[in-house]
Order: structure tokens, then sequence, then C-alpha cells
């Protein structure tokens, strides 16, 4: 663990819009900054979208089968933007030309470094992120910060809404 990353106390602190955008735009590589902007839009754990197969979008949708979903619980459907939808569709065009061929749906949305059969490690983007929030000057950071900023976000939408 880097020495600006939170030790699992609480301590990490919920980032403003604009410092996960600096975050995002800091990791090293586009496969990186496609697996963050999964977290970010559909409020998901790193370790879950490493796991997601093109087979998992469809239209406007990303749907989570419930084997890579935290305890295995149920399957679930997230609804996409538009804009998000386009930069998948931006995304899989990238991974044809990268992989010379057509995509399968058995093939991962983010793949690892040693093919499309085989999704990045969560492991492997952990350290991005840490390079990452270290070049963005952020401390007191937790690689839970994508899915806690989705959350803290709906939750200040929701409630400002109905008031």
């Amino acid at each position: 663990m880097t020495e600006h990353s939170a030790k699992r106390s609480g301590k990490s602190k919920t980032l403003t819009p604009e410092e996960l955008d600096q975050v995002i735009h800091h990791l090293p590589s586009y496969k990186h900054q496609i697996l963050a902007l999964i977290c970010r839009n559909c409020a998901c754990r790193i370790q879950e979208a490493t796991l997601l197969t093109w087979d998992c979008f469809r239209d406007n949708q990303l749907t989570f089968p419930y084997f890579v979903t935290k305890g295995r619980l149920n399957t679930r459907d997230i609804p996409l933007t538009r804009k998000f939808i386009k930069t998948l569709n931006e995304w899989k065009n990238h991974c044809i030309d990268k992989k010379g061929q057509g995509i399968s749906g058995s093939d991962y949305i983010i793949p690892g470094r040693f093919g499309f059969d085989k999704p990045l490690t969560t492991r492997a983007f952990m350290y991005a992120l840490d390079a990452a929030t270290e070049k963005a000057r952020i401390i007191k950071f937790s690689s839970y910060i994508l899915t806690r900023w989705i959350c803290t976000t709906s939750c200040y939408l929701y409630f400002t809404k109905s008031d």
C-alpha cells in the first residue's frame, strides 16, 4: 500500500467530481480509464467490472451476472446514459482494432495483458489507481472512491430534486 492510501479505518475522503475526473485522467492507459468509468457509472466494485464480458453489454445497459457480484446473489441490470454507451462503443471499436478481428461475446470488456480471454487483474488496476492518485495529489484515498462517489452523488441528486 502506498503512503497516500488510506488505511482501512474509514478515513478516506469522498472525492469531488473534479477530483475523480482528475484521477481518471491520470490513469496510465485507456483500458484503466474505461474500467474506472464502468465503476463510476455503474456503482460497482473493481472486481465486478473486470469480470464483465461483451455479452454483458447490450443496447442501453450493462448486466452484472450473479456470479460476478459480491455474494453472488442477484443479477443486476444497470441502465447506461447515451454518453457512456457511446464511450463503451468507442472502446469496443478500439478492442476490435487491437485484437485484429471481431470481438466475441465471451471476450472480457477489460482484457488482461495476455489477451481478451483473461481479464485485467484487480491488483494491476490498483497499482494504476495508486499511481494516478499520487499524480493527481489526492491523499487519503480508497479504491472504493469510485463506488462511494456515485452513491453519494445519487443521494445528493435525489434529495435536492425532491425539495
